[in-house]
């Protein structure tokens, strides 16, 4: 079932390789900044607009920080908008409690993102990851947000494990050379996409502390590739990770360090319950997480919605 041509003027997603996946899928053309321009100069017969809500007063539009009576008149012209998640579209009711506002969650390539790309050898010679130890990965930016200093406290209680951080230091704080400070721990300020596949894949446990987070793509990447996660309860997080079925949700409070040690040493301890998670994770990934999935969650909303407007389809 296809949607009518040009019924679409405005397509927002989270990233431009998502927009284009989801664009093909439900075979309409999208353009740049012509999206936008559609729907400021009110071209054509605008019937739908579709945005993607990440929080607000934090959202970055065409790769700089857009005023908020901008973001505000898109919102508001807007019949319906689809949220990358219940948390970020509870952001958004917030603000537009009128709006038609869904949730889908973005989807992972399960092809490039895959346990048979684990590759111990390419990671040491090009890295010098060592990998005598199990590896416990991090990715993300080097931000408080990001919290990779909950991350070197849990790595200083953890001698046992190696705790590898992939991300670019953000000034002023100076993560990295900390993280290079501990016996146990490496810092790598920047992978290309095909290794951070090879990297995951080749790790045991994925950690990720970060807050208020809408839809970390990178929770359902080491899904993906076939490990079990270890993740704050916070923000989307726990839109994507099934607590005790493919990885551990963590409560933020005072005690979430031992939890996450208690969790990483449960892990560690239980190959068979580790392995049994991470097969888990990875069949989540593919039948959950697809973007064939996701496409078809589009296109199933956008057709509803268009029905129940009267509109063809």
């Amino acid at each position: 079932m296809g949607i009518r041509k040009n019924i679409l003027n405005y397509l927002s997603v989270h990233g431009k390789e998502n927009k284009y996946r989801i664009a093909r899928a439900l075979k309409i053309d999208v353009g740049e900044a012509a999206e936008a321009l559609n729907v400021l100069k009110k071209e054509g017969k605008i019937e739908m607009k579709v945005g993607n809500a990440i929080l607000l007063k934090n959202e970055k539009f065409w790769r700089v920080r857009a005023p908020w009576w901008l973001r505000k008149l898109i919102f508001n012209q807007a019949d319906l908008v689809i949220a990358v998640s219940e948390f970020a579209a509870a952001s958004v009711r917030k603000y537009f409690p009128h709006k038609d506002i869904l949730a889908i969650i973005n989807g992972v390539d399960s092809g490039f993102f895959n346990p048979a790309k684990k590759d111990k050898q390419y990671l040491k010679e090009k890295y010098g990851i060592n990998f005598d130890k199990p590896i416990v990965a991090f990715i993300g930016t080097l931000q408080p947000r990001k919290r990779p200093d909950l991350v070197m406290k849990i790595a200083k209680s953890c001698q046992e494990m190696n705790f590898v951080f992939v991300g670019k230091n953000y000034a002023p704080w100076n993560f990295g050379a900390q993280i290079n400070q501990l016996l146990n721990a490496q810092w790598i300020p920047a992978m290309p996409r095909q290794d951070i596949s090879v990297f995951l894949a080749s790790s045991d446990v994925f950690i990720f502390p970060s807050l208020n987070e809408t839809c970390a793509a990178v929770i359902v990447e080491a899904m993906a590739s076939g490990i079990p996660s270890l993740v704050s309860n916070s923000g989307g997080n726990g839109e994507m990770i099934q607590n005790g079925k493919d990885g551990f949700l963590i409560k933020v409070n005072e005690s979430e360090k031992e939890l996450f040690l208690e969790k990483l040493d449960y892990l560690m301890k239980n190959e068979k319950i580790k392995k049994e998670m991470a097969a888990t994770a990875r069949s989540r990934a593919i039948n959950d997480f697809s973007w064939d999935r996701v496409a078809e969650l589009y296109k199933k909303t956008l057709s509803d919605f268009l029905k129940m407007n009267n509109n063809c389809v």
